[in-house]
């Protein structure tokens, strides 16, 4: 199985968070598997890990990406609302903007959208141009339409 390491950055090239240890279980569309106590970086540095197994799925062209969570009490999703995943030529790793709205996904279906304050002042601070602010929205409503119709990893 091919490994890879997974780096979000800010729309001002900043480091987000980072995934060490990643397996690529599928190409196209890309989707990892990212097991029990990796680590995850923050961007102050600080690590944790994760006790359970965390699939990850990476549309080729769309502005989301879904991190389903194999909890023991049942599954639930973590959703990011990001730009399309890239591969970087020199380093190997996989990497995409996180654009902070998320969209967390209850074992029952029932989801929230998170963090929209943070975006909006991410958006000013960071001076998002009208296009991407563009993308993000259709991105997260897109997000909701394949969470609603439970298709692509949600069909559990």
């Amino acid at each position: 199985m091919n490994r890879i390491r997974v780096q979000s950055y800010k729309h001002d090239g900043s480091r987000h968070r980072s995934w060490e240890l990643a397996q690529v279980t599928r190409e196209s569309p890309l989707v990892l598997h990212i097991p029990a106590e990796t680590s995850v970086c923050n961007p102050d540095g600080s690590t944790w890990t994760s006790p359970y197994d965390v699939e990850a799925y990476f549309p080729e062209t769309d502005w989301y990406n879904v991190f389903k969570l194999n909890k023991q009490s049942g599954i639930e999703w973590y959703c990011n609302v990001a730009s399309p995943p890239a591969r970087n030529e020199t380093t190997g790793n996989l990497e995409f903007v996180d654009y902070d709205l998320d969209v967390y996904v209850h074992a029952d279906g029932d989801y929230t959208i998170l963090d929209r304050e943070e975006y909006e002042k991410h958006a000013r601070l960071m001076k998002y141009p009208d296009e991407v602010k563009q993308q993000v929205e259709q991105g997260l409503a897109a997000l909701i339409q394949v969470i609603c119709s439970k298709r692509g990893p949600f069909d559990v």
